[in-house]
């Protein structure tokens, strides 16, 4: 079973964010809301092992956190995206980190960073570069671009490749299906 994912890029923003069960209690919350406690999550369990191992935390190892009714697992990769998969608590940790890294490196990869004409995140927290009409970057810092809406959920923060969200659909939905039949 799997509720949603999150990829959140190095300056703690989420720039993509997908639901896959409806009707649940994910529904209640502002999209933008359950972003934010998500990565509070992250960072506090992050934090807490890196503590408890007496590690710093970019290496301490941290794969999922598991309560009664959702596990979330987490994938980081050296670029410092992290993407967040919230599943079923019974589902799989080992197998959802291989699916996470598959995501990441043939379609995060594949459809936005090798993408010339995909919008990622650069700078500060809360810009991206703006062009002139001749394509050449100017002085100044812009709003965050205009959010997408996902036709399945919430809607996407900053990644707005149709190739990328199909791909991930399709991933996604296939992993739905293999584990109701």
């Amino acid at each position: 079973m799997i509720y949603s994912i999150h990829i959140f890029d190095r300056h703690c923003d989420c720039i993509f964010r997908d639901q896959y069960l409806q009707g649940t209690a994910l529904n209640v919350l502002d999209p933008d809301e359950h972003a934010k406690l998500v990565y509070g999550v992250i960072y506090s369990v992050r934090n807490l092992v890196a503590k408890l191992r007496h590690e710093p935390a970019a290496d301490a190892p941290f794969l999922a956190y598991a309560t009664s009714h959702y596990k979330l697992h987490y994938y980081e990769t050296p670029t410092s995206l992290k993407f967040v998969l919230m599943t079923g608590p019974n589902v799989n940790t080992v197998a959802v980190r291989d699916i996470l890294k598959s995501i990441y490196r043939d379609i995060y990869v594949e459809h936005v960073a090798k993408n010339p004409l995909a919008i990622v995140p650069t700078g500060s927290a809360n810009t991206v570069p703006v062009l002139d009409v001749d394509g050449v970057p100017t002085a100044g810092p812009a709003p965050k671009p205009p959010k997408a809406v996902s036709p399945t959920g919430p809607p996407a923060a900053y990644i707005t490749n149709v190739a990328f969200k199909a791909a991930l659909d399709r991933l996604i939905r296939g992993l739905i299906q293999a584990n109701a039949d």
